[in-house]
């Protein structure tokens, strides 16, 4: 009775286990990067906000020592990102497009300058995922007429063959 017990235990948490995986997912990201001057030196305790352009909620951070920052956990959205430091101008990009379980990077250049002066930088972020292994994707609708589905089923109700001779097999 004790190992069909124990048995019954391993078999329960092997059927819950792939379940963990999909309850790790979320439809969040995150936004890195690093906050540099002219010359490319690190900038440290630069205060960084993320702005969701829908909601207007910002997420303030500050980089660490060598100048970098993250904001973990953004629902997905358009953001905006700004950086500002004592002795330059503060810097905002444009709003750029997060998507889920995406690692997105935005780099911030600050010129030297007072802290009243404000640079928006327009530019794109870098296509290729640097930060994560992590493959994902969005998908809005299926391509062209029919869904895939739908193409195979209709592909199998008339799928025949055609000999010269004229026989037909299925």
């Amino acid at each position: 009775m004790d190992k069909a017990r124990a048995l019954g235990v391993v078999l329960i948490g092997l059927l819950l286990l792939p379940s963990q995986s999909v309850i790790a997912q979320s439809a969040a990201g995150r936004i890195l990067g690093r906050v540099i001057d002219e010359q490319g030196a690190a900038l440290p305790h630069a205060k960084v906000t993320v702005t969701n352009t829908a909601t207007q909620l910002a997420h303030a951070t500050e980089t660490d020592d060598e100048g970098t920052y993250q904001v973990l956990d953004l629902p997905i959205g358009r953001y905006t990102v700004s950086a500002a430091h004592d002795g330059f101008q503060t810097t905002v990009t444009e709003a750029y497009p997060l998507q889920i379980n995406q690692n997105l990077r935005v780099d911030l250049h600050l010129r030297v300058g007072g802290r009243a002066e404000a640079i928006e930088v327009k530019g794109d972020t870098a296509g290729v995922e640097t930060v994560s292994s992590t493959v994902g994707g969005v998908r809005n609708q299926p391509t062209g007429s029919q869904s895939s589905l739908e193409r195979t089923y209709d592909a199998r109700l008339g799928l025949t063959a055609t000999r010269r001779d004229g026989d037909q097999h299925v």
